[in-house]
């Protein structure tokens, strides 16, 4: 009996262990989706929930879109330095809808409410975020700002100009 009760621990030990481990593709990428965000561990120090909290230099990548419920909250905060955020062709989409005034190629305007942004980071040197959008983020910032990488030092925010046409 005490070995079934030690067995069925130890089981549920190692499944607790890979719930809460980072996913990794085959090259070595970190995974984030809508999944991790929320169960958080996505690097050491990263809560539950939004924003996901890069702490460690590397190379991630999102695997879905990641959708942000709350306008006063960034969906991604970069803490370290030589990170590589690839959005993968994903989105991340937070509350605020936007619309296009007129049909086929009108201004693009946006009810933004709150203060989260997509990509915040805060020390983000030799940092680089591209081939995604984000849209519907708050609106302390203006329309472009709120659909690129925020307070980034020498970072690269290539498709910002795609990410505002996506709305």
């Amino acid at each position: 009996m005490r070995f079934r009760f030690l067995t069925r621990s130890v089981a549920s030990l190692v499944h607790v262990a890979v719930i809460a481990a980072p996913a990794y593709a085959v090259d070595g990428v970190v995974l984030i989706n809508q999944t991790a965000a929320l169960n958080g561990n996505v690097t050491p120090g990263d809560g539950p929930g939004f924003p996901v909290e890069i702490t460690q230099p590397g190379t991630y990548r999102l695997s879905s879109n990641l959708t942000v419920p709350d306008a006063d909250t960034d969906a991604i905060l970069i803490l370290a330095r030589d990170v590589t955020l690839d959005l993968n062709g994903f989105s991340i989409v937070g509350p605020n809808t936007c619309h296009v005034d007129q049909v086929p190629a009108g201004p693009v305007t946006c009810d933004f409410q709150g203060r989260g942004v997509g990509i915040s980071g805060v020390a983000a040197t030799n940092t680089s975020v591209f081939n995604g959008t984000i849209r519907g983020m708050g609106s302390d910032q203006s329309t472009s700002e709120a659909c690129s990488v925020s307070r980034t030092s020498n970072a690269s925010a290539r498709s910002a100009t795609e990410a505002m046409e996506s709305f």
